[in-house]
């Protein structure tokens, strides 16, 4: 039996579910464009389409289907993560994935976004099961959407909940673009990597954009001190990454790495394997080689464009200079234009003075010529008497 404090009765799921509604921001932007109805009343209409579909049928008998058709309740809500930050995962525990993710911060799991956090916590519980009575409640639930991993007999996708987060984890595949992630763990009590019965790979894998995700990166960890290890080159990976080649991908758009030291450092947090010592000496130093090979790019890169950037800057006094250099001869060689013919302007009497010395003096010369000549012709007169 359900215990009694986690049960919300019928009458308070519909104010829970609009409040969140409203709050959360759950649906569609275009919902909202008809002004002849308010947000409440949209975000009232779509919940009572959804509960609906747990008052009229039966749990096992709901599935994706009824929260398409009509009302496309799926479609209308928002699963759309931000660009370079949709994270897939599979076989990972609840903790474990909110931990790499970091509540949103580093990446944006389904259950995140808008769409998702309207029944998160949520797990619809059949009438059947509260003190036998024909009323609808919720039960409060971590990982309401856990299909036991890797246990094959319980992989099917029935039920009110288990429906609910197939079509929502559906619209998230849809919706992610850019860099995305796929994490993986390999736990000892699992015999695979994940199970072909999951959402991933039923729902997820099939649904994934070769056209919006630039890049498929694995992230595959092991449990510490497993002995049966799993790689990026063990036949579980290639096999997947021929799913995805077989679906539109091309090899260039798939990556992965294992073992990557964040995701060993949450693992050892709490752990006393011997392992996790010599790992974070080793990762406080180094860190690992991916992080170690980014962190030299983009040093590398910024160190480039400060060197463009500075060359920039001299070409750009240089010219100033030259400029400067250049407006200032100008500069002098029009003042000197302009103090000649100032000088000119200001002084005529000086020039008309000038030019009549300049004659006086010629005709000096010539009266002396002649006064010469006219002696040396006595001289020869007088020589001849």
């Amino acid at each position: 039996m359900i215990s009694k404090e986690w049960v919300i009765p019928t009458v308070g799921i519909d104010r829970v579910l609009v409040g969140r509604c409203l709050d959360r921001e759950v649906l569609q932007p275009q919902l909202f464009l008809d002004k002849t109805s308010s947000r409440l009343e949209v975000c009232t209409q779509y919940v009572h389409n959804l509960t609906s579909i747990w008052k009229n049928n039966e749990d096992e008998d709901i599935s994706t289907y009824d929260y398409d058709h009509p009302n496309r309740l799926l479609e209308n809500a928002r699963f759309t993560p931000e660009k370079d930050k949709a994270l897939f995962w599979t076989g990972v525990s609840h903790e474990l994935r909110n931990d790499y993710s970091n509540r949103k911060h580093r990446f944006t799991l389904v259950d995140q976004t808008p769409g998702g956090s309207l029944l998160i916590d949520l797990t619809y519980c059949s009438h059947n099961y509260y003190d036998n009575e024909t009323r609808l409640c919720f039960e409060k639930s971590n990982q309401p959407w856990d299909d036991n991993l890797n246990n094959e007999t319980t992989g099917g996708y029935r039920g009110a909940s288990m429906a609910w987060w197939q079509g929502a984890s559906r619209q998230f595949a849809k919706a992610a673009s850019g860099h995305t992630y796929v994490l993986f763990h390999k736990q000892r009590q699992y015999p695979t990597l994940y199970s072909k019965d999951s959402i991933f790979s039923r729902v997820e894998v099939n649904h994934l954009d070769p056209a919006r995700v630039s890049t498929l990166e694995f992230l595959l960890t092991n449990e510490i001190g497993i002995d049966e290890l799993e790689t990026c080159r063990g036949e579980t990976i290639q096999n997947l990454t021929n799913r995805f080649i077989e679906r539109g991908f091309k090899q260039k758009q798939i990556i992965c790495n294992e073992d990557t030291w964040r995701i060993k450092a949450l693992f050892c947090i709490n752990s006393n394997d011997p392992m996790c010592g010599a790992f974070e000496n080793l990762n406080a130093i180094y860190g690992s080689r991916r992080d170690w090979m980014v962190s030299s790019i983009v040093g590398w890169t910024l160190l480039g464009l400060v060197i463009i950037l500075l060359t920039f800057w001299r070409i750009i006094v240089r010219a100033r200079e030259s400029v400067e250099s250049n407006a200032d001869r100008i500069v002098n060689q029009v003042d000197l234009e302009n103090n000649d013919e100032n000088f000119e302007l200001d002084n005529p009497d000086d020039r008309s003075n000038g030019e009549e010395t300049n004659i006086s003096l010629a005709v000096g010369i010539v009266d002396n010529d002649l006064n010469v000549s006219i002696e040396d012709v006595r001289g020869q007169e007088i020589d001849e008497l």
